[in-house]
């Protein structure tokens, strides 16, 4: 009997993932950092969240993307080596801080950049270069995300007429 509780167990804990647009691994530096950390990251509404792994369930930190100033590629050569120590990368530039993240590949870079931009801008940004599956992953998470923010401003609206 107690393999089943263990697994209960799993599957709550699975249950409580955010249900992200993008997720990956990304290494991550804010200003103060000296170095970059791997983390597991996912993107939900607005919000980049920072994970430990890709099975943990509680985030460890997070990015509210509605301060974007601006998104960046790092100056990286457009094909990446295998050999190659470099990595492409992104850097957001928030009202506050600023935050730079590197991908495995360039085909991630894109599709970070892609979502990110889709979110923040609420329109599929016509300077990612993505395959039409990819554009049609960014149209779906534009859809979900309108749902969201249109769901949002009707439970501040509920809240604001209930008596006081």
């Amino acid at each position: 009997m107690a393999a089943p509780r263990q697994w209960s167990a799993k599957a709550k804990a699975a249950a409580a993932l955010p249900p992200h647009y993008y997720e990956g691994f990304l290494e991550k530096k804010n200003s103060w950092d000296q170095d970059y950390k791997k983390y597991w990251a996912g993107l939900w509404g607005s919000t980049l969240y920072f994970y430990q792994t890709s099975r943990e369930s509680q985030y460890i930190e997070k990015v509210d993307l509605t301060d974007l100033v601006s998104l960046n590629e790092d100056n990286c050569p457009r094909t990446v080596s295998p050999m190659s120590t470099e990595k492409p990368g992104l850097t957001l530039k928030m009202r506050n801080q600023e935050v730079k993240l590197r991908m495995e590949s360039l085909e991630q870079q894109e599709m970070w950049k892609g979502f990110i931009l889709t979110v923040v801008e609420m329109r599929i940004p016509p300077s990612v270069s993505l395959l039409p599956g990819h554009l049609y992953r960014l149209s779906e998470a534009l859809e979900k995300e309108k749902e969201r923010r249109c769901n949002l401003c009707a439970n501040v609206e509920r809240e604001e007429k209930l008596p006081k």
